[in-house]
C-alpha cells in the first residue's frame, strides 16, 4: 500500500487528510493551505508520518476485528443462557426430590428399628441399676424407715446407711458410680471389711466427725478419692489420736486436696496421701500441727498450695513461722476471721520471709489501707525489696488483695 503514496500529489492529498484529522483530535485551528511545491526535505517527514498513520490504522483494524468477534461470542452465549438456566432448575428439583425421599426412608427405618428393639429394651431394663443416692430426714423415723425398706422394689438394687442419731437414712443403688458423696461420720460403723459399693467416688465429704476412728472406718473403703473434706462436729475440741493398728491400713494414693474444719492430728492422713499437694485448713488446726517435726517435713515436701481460714488475731511471728515451714508453696491464701482488719502488714511481712528467686503468689481476704490502694505497685516497691524493673502483678478487687510474683 505504500507505493501509490510516493508521488507528490498523493503526498499532498494525504497530508491534507492527516492535518484535518489532527485538527479534529487536538481541537485547535491550523492553516490548511499547502504550497504547490515542496522540497525533498519536507517529503521525507511526511513519508514517516504516513508510515506511522498506516501502522495505527492496521492496529485499529485488528482491534475492531477482535471486538467484533467478542461481541458475536457474547451474543451467542446470551442466547444459550436461558436454556442453561432451565436445565439447572430441572436438575435442582430432581436433587431436592431425591433428598426428601432419602430422609423419608431413613426416618421410616429409624422408627422400624426403634419398634423392633422395644421388647429387648423392656427386657434389659429389668437388670439395669440406676446410680444415685437419696438422703431423707423424717419424723417417726423407725416406723417410716421400716415401711420404706419393705416397699422398695428389687429393681434397681438398693442398699442403705442409717444414722439414727440424726434421723437420717442414705439410700444408694448398686452399683453406685457417683463421683461425689456426703456421709455422716457414724455410718462408717455400718461398712464391714470388703465393703466396696462406692469405689468410684472421687470427691468425699465426711461431716459430724467425733473421732479419728470414724474417719478411718470410712476412708478404708475409698481408695480412689481425689478430694476429701472433713468437718468435725465440735471444732473447739482436739480429736483423739488414731490407734496404731488402724494407721497401717489407710491408703489414699490419689488424694490431691484435703480440707479440714476442726482440730486433729493430720500426720496419719498425709502419710497415707503421697500425692497430696493442696491443703485447706483452719488456723487453729494448723498451729496444732507445727510442733510435730515429722508433719512439718511432709508439709515442706508436698504442699504447694495452702489455704488458711478463720485466722483470728494474725501476728507476724506466726505468719513467719508458717512461711518457714511451707517452703514449696506456689500459692498462699489467707482468710482472717475479722474481715474488717487492714491487711497492709501481711504482704510486707511475707515478702521479707520470701526473699528468694521463686516466690509464691498471695491472696488475702481483706482490704489494704487507702494509702496502699492509691498505687499498690509503687507501695510495694517503696516498702519491700521489690524493684521497679521486677516482674510482678498486684490488684485489689472484690475485697481480695492478690499478688503474683
Amino acid at each position: 500500500m505504500e507505493d501509490p503514496f510516493l508521488t507528490k500529489q498523493h503526498q499532498h492529498a494525504l497530508l491534507n487528510v492527516v492535518r484535518q484529522m489532527l485538527l479534529q483530535l487536538n481541537n485547535r485551528q491550523m492553516d490548511t493551505d499547502l504550497p504547490r511545491t515542496t522540497t525533498a526535505g519536507i517529503c521525507n517527514p511526511a513519508t514517516a508520518q504516513l508510515k506511522g498513520l498506516y501502522e495505527m490504522l492496521n492496529i485499529l483494524v485488528g482491534g475492531i476485528k477482535i471486538l467484533t468477534n467478542d461481541e458475536q461470542r457474547l451474543n451467542n452465549e446470551s442466547f444459550q443462557m436461558p436454556s442453561t438456566f432451565s436445565t439447572l432448575t430441572e436438575e435442582l428439583l430432581i436433587v431436592k426430590l431425591s433428598i426428601e425421599e432419602s430422609n423419608a426412608l431413613l426416618e421410616g427405618a429409624k422408627h422400624n428399628q426403634d419398634s423392633s428393639s422395644l421388647p429387648e429394651k423392656a427386657n434389659n431394663s429389668q437388670y439395669v441399676s440406676y446410680d444415685g443416692t437419696l438422703v431423707w430426714k423424717i419424723t417417726n423415723f423407725r416406723e417410716k424407715m421400716n415401711r420404706l425398706i419393705k416397699s422398695w422394689t428389687t429393681n434397681p438394687s438398693m442398699k442403705y446407711l442409717l444414722d439414727e442419731a440424726e434421723q437420717r437414712i442414705l439410700f444408694y443403688t448398686i452399683p453406685c458410680n457417683l463421683r461425689s458423696i456426703n456421709l455422716t461420720a457414724v455410718v462408717g460403723k455400718q461398712m464391714p471389711p470388703g465393703w466396696q459399693y462406692m469405689q468410684q467416688v472421687k470427691d468425699l465429704s465426711i461431716y459430724n466427725v467425733t473421732s479419728l476412728t470414724e474417719i478411718f472406718l470410712i476412708l478404708q473403703h475409698f481408695h480412689r478419692i481425689r478430694t476429701l473434706e472433713i468437718d468435725v462436729q465440735n471444732t473447739s475440741e482436739i480429736l483423739s489420736r488414731m490407734p496404731d493398728t488402724e494407721k497401717s491400713v489407710l491408703r489414699l494414693p490419689y488424694l490431691k486436696r484435703l480440707q479440714v474444719y476442726g482440730i486433729f492430728e493430720l500426720l496419719t492422713l498425709i502419710n497415707a496421701s503421697p500425692n497430696l499437694n493442696h491443703l485447706c485448713i483452719d488456723h487453729d488446726c494448723l498451729i496444732h500441727q507445727l510442733d510435730n517435726k515429722s508433719i512439718c517435713d511432709l508439709f515442706e515436701r508436698q504442699i504447694i498450695r495452702l489455704d488458711i481460714c478463720e485466722w483470728a488475731g494474725i501476728e507476724p511471728d506466726s505468719l513467719q513461722r508458717i512461711a518457714k515451714v511451707f517452703k514449696s508453696l506456689n500459692h498462699l491464701v489467707l482468710v482472717p476471721k475479722d474481715s474488717a482488719i487492714l491487711i497492709d502488714w501481711i504482704p510486707l511481712t511475707l515478702l521479707k520471709s520470701w526473699n528468694s528467686k521463686e516466690l509464691p503468689s498471695l491472696s488475702v481476704a481483706g482490704s489494704p489501707s487507702n494509702e496502699a490502694k492509691t498505687n499498690l505497685r509503687q507501695w510495694l516497691i517503696d516498702n519491700t525489696h521489690l524493684l521497679t524493673e521486677d516482674s510482678f502483678g498486684v490488684e485489689y478487687q472484690d475485697d481480695w488483695f492478690n499478688l503474683w510474683l
